[in-house]
């Protein structure tokens, strides 16, 4: 079975202090949650999300599990885009004070159980965050070699729902071109709150950091 574990469970595995990897959302909406790929491995990926140079709020293993390292409430470092080299974009679009980032271990190559942890995902944030399950009309602008700018920095303003990294920063292409992106537009609505699972109602209610020692078990809401 899958566990979804706590950024302590990542901090002891590895033997590392918790240093400080986030920032306040400076009073912006969450209006995003954007979906990455690591092109790395799992004790090598988490050993960089829980250090200075970059966190997400969570990071899905290739076998399903869950590891939850930021507060959904703090602004994770997993989609800035330079300031310097791209001041008015940086100003105009705040990705990561706008949005939840979710890393996905691996190259983009993804795994059922991948999708599955998503689906346990996804919609309790959409629902904690009022965030409509809405894609952009070209999920692969920026990801496809083919198209590879972004969009431009007035699609951001009033959009609202599930990006790829690749949408955003011109230098990024994940999750990549075999993302199945059919996977998140069919998503299974959340049911009512008093339904759901363990797993569901930490992230619609709760924060990580009361998540047990070990994590917990959980089942994919798909068969």
């Amino acid at each position: 079975m899958p566990r979804l574990y706590s950024k302590r469970d990542a901090l002891r595995y590895l033997g590392k202090k918790d240093v400080r990897n986030f920032a306040g959302r400076k009073e912006y909406p969450v209006d995003f949650v954007v979906l990455h790929y690591t092109w790395g491995a799992k004790w090598g990926d988490l050993d960089t999300l829980i250090s200075r140079r970059a966190s997400s709020h969570l990071y899905i293993t290739v076998n399903g599990d869950i590891y939850w390292l930021v507060s959904f409430e703090n602004a994770a470092w997993h989609a800035g885009i330079n300031p310097v080299l791209a001041p008015k974009r940086a100003a105009r679009i705040r990705p990561n004070e706008r949005s939840v980032g979710i890393e996905i271990e691996g190259k983009g190559d993804f795994t059922e159980e991948q999708y599955r942890a998503l689906e346990v995902a996804l919609p309790p944030i959409l629902k904690r965050f009022s965030i409509p399950l809405a894609l952009p009309p070209d999920p692969l602008l920026g990801c496809d070699p083919r198209h590879p700018d972004p969009y431009p920095i007035e699609f951001f303003d009033g959009f609202r729902g599930l990006l790829a990294h690749g949408n955003i920063h011109k230098s990024k292409v994940d999750p990549g071109i075999n993302f199945d992106w059919d996977r998140v537009r069919c998503l299974e609505l959340l049911p009512d709150p008093g339904c759901l699972s363990l797993a569901e109602n930490y992230f619609y209610r709760s924060d990580h950091t009361q998540l047990p020692e070990g994590g917990i078990g959980y089942e994919p809401r798909l068969a």
